[in-house]
C-alpha cells in the first residue's frame, strides 16, 4: 500500500474519517526492537489552521480529554503541532460506533438487544460519571460532554464500551467560553435546555444518555422531524412517543421507567447524576438476571462485523508487508550507491600463498545482517552520497595490490596466485618480527594458520505457541506454523509477527509478539468455544420462549445466543389464549438461525342462564339476555356482568373460558348480593 504516509514519529496507515472541524487517521507508532502500537491521530483541517476559534476548541478538546484516565473513556496521548498542522494523538479503538452497529444490526436482521442495550448505556454512564466528578488540584473541573449520541459511543469487538470526543465538552480549564442561545451538538440528541440555549450541567448529559438508550430500546429515534427546525421543537416538548413497549415488547416495565426519568423535561424531575442513573440500571440488571460483563456483548460484535474484522487484519498484514518492502528497497540502493561510487585500488603486493581453509561455518558467517541495519545503512549512504564525491577526487590513488579470488566447494582447499617481482628500485620495507610460532612454522617448511576474521553470524529468534485446548492450527503471518503446541518455530528477530490459531468448533484467536536476537518468545492461545445465535419472531409478538422446556424469561421478539454448536434445540412459544407452537433447530456457528411461529388464537363457548332473566354483558358488550347459549369466546378470562334492570338485580363476575370446550354458567339474581 503505497498511501502510508510519515508524518513526524509515526505513520499514517488510512484515513479513517472525516468532519466539520478534523480528519481521523489510523496510525502506527514504531520504536527500538520492534516496538509498535497502533494509535489514532485526529488533525485539524488545513483550512481551519489559520482560525484561532478553531484551534482554540481542538486544543480544548485535548485540554479537557488529557485529564480524563478512565476504562469507558478514550485515552489522549500527546497534543502537538507536527508538519505544520494541529493533532491529538489518542488510543486506537478496534471496533465500532453505535451508529455504526444499531445500522448494521437493522440491515443483518440482528437487532441489539435489551440486555446489551443496558450494558453499553451504564458503561458509558460509568464513563459519564468520572467525567462529571473528576477534579484537578482539588478544583471541581465541571465537565459536561454536551455531545452523547450514538456516534460518540465506541464499542470494541471485546465488548468494551469508550466515550469519545469531548471536542464541544462545557469545563472549568476552557479558554473561551460559550455564548448563551449558541447550540452546539447534535440536535436529536440534545437536552430540552440544550435546544433552548439554556446554561447547562451534567444532568444534560443524563438526558442525552436517556435518548440514546430509548434508541437502542426501540429501534428508531425517539426525536426525528421532517426539519432540523421540527427535530429542535420535538426535543424541546421532550415527548416520550411511542413508548418503547409499544415497539419493542422485550422492555420491561421497570426499565421502562429508568428511561423515563432519564427523559424528563425539566432536569429536577431527572436523575441528578450519571452516577444514580447507571447505578438503577445495575440494579435492574442484576435483578433481571443480566451480564454485566462483555463476553457476550463481545460475541455480538464478532458475529456482526465478522467481515470487517477479518478486513482489518489483511489490511494490517499488507501494511507491514509494505513498510519491510520498502525498508528492503532502502538497502538495495544503499547497496547500488556503494557500487557506483566505491573507488577501484591499485593491485598491492602480496606476501608468499597461503591456503585458506573455507568451511560451513564461513559461509553461514556471511548471512544477510539484521533489517535494521540495512535501513540504516540506507539513511547513511543517501546522505553521504554528495560528500563521497568531493572524497573522490581529493584521495591521492593507493598502491596496486593484487586481487584474490578464492572458490569454496564442500570443505576443498585454494590458494592465492602469486604476488608480482618487487622492482629492483622499490624501498625495502623495515623488517616486522614473526609471531614465535609463525617462525617456528617458517622453519618447519609449514603453513601457518588462517587468522578467522569473518563475524559471528547473527543471532535468530523463535516463538512457543500452545493453545487450550491444545491440538490447533497455528500460523505466523499467513504462513503455516504446525499444530499446537508448537515449539521452536524459527522467526525473525526483531519484528512483530502476526499469529493466527484456529481449531474446529472454537472461536479463532489472533496475536502478535515480537522477539529480540537469540530469545524465544511464548505464545499461549485461550480459544473460546464457538456459540450460535438463535432468533425468534411470532405471531403475535410477546409470546414466551422456552427452549428445551426452560422458560428463557424472554418474549418475541427475541436473540438468544450462547447456544452450542450442531446441538439441536426444541423451541416452543406461548400466548394465552393461543395454540402452543413448537419446534426444532439444529445451532450453526455460520450463521443466525431463525424461528418465525405463528400461534392460532383458540376459542370455546359460554352458556349463560338465569332467574330472573337478564341481561348478559361480555367484556363490556352486550351479547343479548338469558338464555344464551354457545357464545364464542376466545379462550382465557372474560368479565361477565348480568343485570335485570326492573328489578334492578345484578351480579358481576370473571369466568374463563378454555380451549373447544363450553362454559355454562347459571345465576339466580335473587340470590345476589345487591
Amino acid at each position: 500500500m503505497s498511501n502510508i504516509q510519515r508524518f513526524g514519529s509515526y505513520f499514517l496507515l488510512k484515513k479513517i474519517a472525516t468532519g466539520g472541524m478534523a480528519e481521523l487517521y489510523k496510525a502506527k507508532k514504531s520504536g527500538e526492537k520492534g516496538f509498535e502500537k497502533l494509535l489514532a491521530i485526529k488533525m485539524i483541517l488545513p483550512h481551519l489552521s489559520a482560525n484561532e476559534e478553531f484551534i482554540s476548541m481542538f486544543i480544548d478538546e485535548a485540554k479537557v480529554a488529557a485529564l480524563l484516565n478512565h476504562q469507558n473513556i478514550v485515552q489522549i496521548y500527546d497534543l502537538g503541532k507536527i508538519e505544520n498542522s494541529y493533532c491529538i494523538v489518542m488510543e486506537y479503538v478496534r471496533g465500532k460506533d453505535l451508529k455504526s452497529t444499531l445500522s448494521r444490526g437493522v440491515k443483518s436482521k440482528s437487532r441489539i438487544g435489551v440486555e446489551h442495550a443496558c450494558l453499553v448505556t451504564a458503561s458509558a454512564l460509568a464513563g459519564l460519571s468520572y467525567a462529571h466528578r473528576k477534579r484537578d488540584k482539588g478544583r471541581d473541573l465541571k465537565i459536561v460532554h454536551r455531545d452523547i449520541s450514538p456516534q460518540n459511543i465506541l464499542i470494541t469487538y471485546e465488548g468494551e464500551i469508550k466515550i469519545v470526543d469531548f471536542g464541544i465538552a462545557k469545563a472549568a480549564t476552557q479558554s473561551r467560553d460559550t455564548k448563551v442561545g449558541v447550540l452546539k451538538g447534535k440536535i436529536a440528541y440534545m437536552s430540552p435546555e440544550q435546544a433552548m440555549g439554556k446554561p447547562l450541567d451534567r444532568r444534560s448529559d443524563v438526558f442525552s444518555m436517556g435518548v440514546v438508550l430509548y434508541e437502542m430500546l426501540a429501534g428508531k429515534k425517539l426525536f426525528q422531524g421532517d426539519t432540523d427546525l421540527n427535530t429542535l421543537e420535538q426535543v424541546r416538548t421532550a415527548r416520550v412517543e411511542p413508548l418503547p413497549h409499544e415497539l419493542n415488547a422485550e422492555v420491561p416495565k421497570d426499565l421502562e421507567d429508568i428511561l423515563l426519568k432519564a427523559l424528563a423535561k425539566e432536569p429536577d424531575e431527572r436523575f441528578q447524576s450519571a452516577s444514580e442513573m447507571e447505578e438503577a440500571l445495575q440494579q435492574f440488571m442484576r435483578k433481571a438476571g443480566y451480564s454485566t460483563g462483555g463476553y457476550s456483548l463481545s460475541q455480538y460484535m464478532s458475529r456482526l462485523f465478522k467481515d470487517d474484522i477479518e478486513e482489518e487484519l489483511r489490511e494490517e498484514e499488507e501494511w507491514d508487508q509494505t513498510m519491510v518492502s520498502e525498508a528492503l528497497s532502502a538497502d538495495t540502493l544503499a547497496t547500488s550507491l556503494k557500487d557506483q561510487t566505491a573507488v577501484p585500488e591499485k593491485p598491492a603486493p602480496q606476501p608468499a600463498p597461503q591456503p585458506v581453509q573455507v568451511t560451513g561455518r564461513d559461509i553461514a558467517d556471511k548471512k544477510e545482517a539484521p533489517l535494521l541495519t540495512k535501513v540504516l545503512a540506507a539513511v547513511i549512504a543517501v546522505a553521504a552520497l554528495a560528500g563521497i564525491g568531493v572524497w573522490m577526487k581529493s584521495r591521492p590513488a593507493p598502491a596496486p595490490q593484487a586481487q584474490a579470488t578464492t572458490e569454496a566447494k564442500g570443505d576443498t582447499s585454494a590458494q592465492t596466485p602469486p604476488a608480482p617481482a618487487e622492482p629492483a628500485h622499490a624501498k625495502p620495507e623495515k623488517a616486522v618480527k614473526a609471531p614465535p610460532a609463525e617462525r617456528h612454522a617458517a622453519k618447519a617448511g609449514q603453513e601457518a594458520p588462517a587468522a578467522k576474521s569473518e563475524p559471528a553470524p547473527p543471532a535468530r529468534a523463535s516463538v512457543t505457541i500452545t493453545s487450550d485446548p491444545p491440538g490447533a492450527e497455528a500460523s505466523i503471518d499467513g504462513r503455516a506454523a504446525g499444530v499446537t503446541p508448537a515449539e521452536s518455530v524459527d522467526v525473525g528477530p526483531g519484528q512483530t509477527h502476526r499469529v493466527r490459531v484456529a481449531k474446529a468448533g472454537y472461536d479463532a484467536w489472533n496475536g502478535s509478539f515480537s522477539a529480540g536476537p537469540g530469545e524465544t518468545a511464548s505464545v499461549h492461545a485461550e480459544l473460546k468455544e464457538k456459540s450460535c445465535s438463535l432468533s425468534v419472531n411470532s405471531n403475535p409478538a410477546g409470546a414466551k420462549i422456552l427452549l428445551d422446556g426452560q422458560d428463557t424469561g424472554r418474549k418475541t421478539p427475541a436473540s438468544l445466543d450462547g447456544l452450542k454448536p450442531g446441538k439441536t434445540y426444541k423451541v416452543r412459544l406461548v400466548i394465552d389464549g393461543y395454540g402452543l407452537f413448537e419446534d426444532s433447530v439444529v445451532a450453526d456457528p455460520s450463521r443466525t438461525v431463525s424461528v418465525n411461529g405463528t400461534l392460532v388464537q383458540q376459542f370455546g363457548a359460554l352458556t349463560v342462564d338465569s332467574q330472573p332473566w337478564a341481561v348478559v354483558v361480555v367484556d363490556g358488550e352486550e351479547k343479548g339476555t338469558t338464555p344464551i347459549a354457545g357464545l364464542k369466546l376466545a379462550v382465557g378470562e372474560h368479565s361477565l356482568a348480568l343485570g335485570n334492570p326492573k328489578l334492578k338485580l345484578g351480579k358481576r363476575m370473571k369466568v374463563r373460558i378454555e380451549p373447544n370446550k363450553t362454559t355454562r354458567i347459571v345465576v339466580d339474581l335473587n340470590k345476589a348480593p345487591q
